[in-house]
């Protein structure tokens, strides 16, 4: 007898074994499929509720052609001519794409990569910039309540009509929840890294219309909670004393240089409030050449040119260009410098 079942199983091996791969493949693609429409039905709930949190503050969500498919390959989501655009009218900012396209990981339907309209327009205070990208390399990942776990965006020459030419632009986050870092309560890395930016005449100042680099790293300290009213969620985490943690702000902007670190808070009604701790090389320099351009207030600029001139120092006696520590903030679209206002804006 057990001779027999020996030949039987010997016979027909390859069978079992076809029928067990096969049974393990059509288990695969179930759930592979199953957790690709469950993603898909995430992503419904998100743009609902995008739109009602834009609605809460006084914009709205606009596209044609929206399709939300759980069928591999297919791009899980697309759409058409986005915009995103205030209720009412007055200074305010609107964004428009052509198109956009979230593709899924084959084995990981949580992650996303970005592929989109090549040209974006940008309204700010009713002044539309024209951004043509070059190569797009981004990616991101949710997690199954619908939040970030982390982002990665990296653009390639990007092109601001009449107004700067990027050769590169990078934005990593990532959540820290359960991590050892630095800072009160943090909840989320961020760090934006741009370099090579090239000013299309804003100034006219020696050796610099082109800015080597900008890097800005920050927590998110407290955690904005999930909610369908993204505005009660930001008011929660104001009242707990939210803000962003800034570890390192960095400017190259030859022969300017700064370092500093300070913090971005916000108001009541969610208007920043940063402060920065600085030391520069070059400030001065810069600060005369953007007075002589009038794009400075200059009863401002007199004053601080005298706090800082009594402060400035040289570190070397072959130093071209004087050092100072001041602090920089921005508050009630005020610019600031050594506590004094040197730049109103509209």
């Amino acid at each position: 007898m057990l001779v027999e079942i020996k030949k039987i199983l010997k016979n027909n091996a390859t069978i079992l074994i076809a029928f067990g791969v096969g049974f393990i493949i059509t288990l695969a693609i179930f759930s592979f499929y199953s957790r690709h429409n469950y993603v898909a039905k995430i992503l419904k709930n998100e743009i609902v509720n995008l739109q009602g949190s834009l609605n809460r503050f006084g914009y709205d969500l606009a596209y044609e052609k929206l399709e939300i498919s759980s069928l591999y390959p297919s791009s899980i989501l697309s759409a058409k001519n986005i915009e995103i655009y205030p209720l009412t009218t007055g200074d305010s900012f609107k964004l428009k794409l052509s198109e956009l396209k979230l593709e899924t990981s084959l084995w990981n339907a949580n992650h996303f990569y970005i592929d989109g309209s090549k040209e974006i327009t940008v309204n700010i205070n009713n002044q539309e910039y024209a951004v043509e990208l070059g190569e797009n390399q981004s990616d991101f990942e949710i997690a199954n309540n619908g939040e970030f776990e982390a982002v990665d965006i990296n653009l390639y020459d990007i092109k601001v009509k009449d107004f700067a030419d990027i050769e590169y632009l990078s934005y990593k986050g990532n959540k820290l929840d359960g991590k050892k870092v630095l800072g009160n309560n943090p909840s989320f890395s961020n760090d934006l890294n741009i370099q090579d930016v090239t000013l299309n005449g804003l100034v006219n100042y020696p050796l610099a219309q082109k800015i080597n680099a900008i890097k800005i790293s920050a927590n998110l300290n407290g955690r904005i909670e999930k909610s369908d009213d993204f505005r009660f969620a930001i008011n929660e985490w104001l009242k707990n004393g939210g803000a962003f943690n800034i570890s390192d702000f960095v400017v190259n902007w030859q022969p300017f240089a700064l370092l500093g670190y300070g913090e971005l808070r916000f108001d009541e009604n969610i208007k920043p409030q940063l402060k920065l701790n600085t030391s520069s090389k070059a400030l001065l320099n810069l600060i005369d050449e953007l007075d002589e351009n009038k794009y400075l207030d200059r009863k401002g600029v007199f004053v601080t040119k005298v706090l800082l001139n009594n402060k400035a120092f040289k570190i070397s006696p072959d130093d071209e260009h004087f050092t100072l520590s001041t602090p920089i903030g921005y508050r009630d679209k005020r610019l600031s410098i050594e506590n004094i206002t040197v730049k109103t804006f509209k």
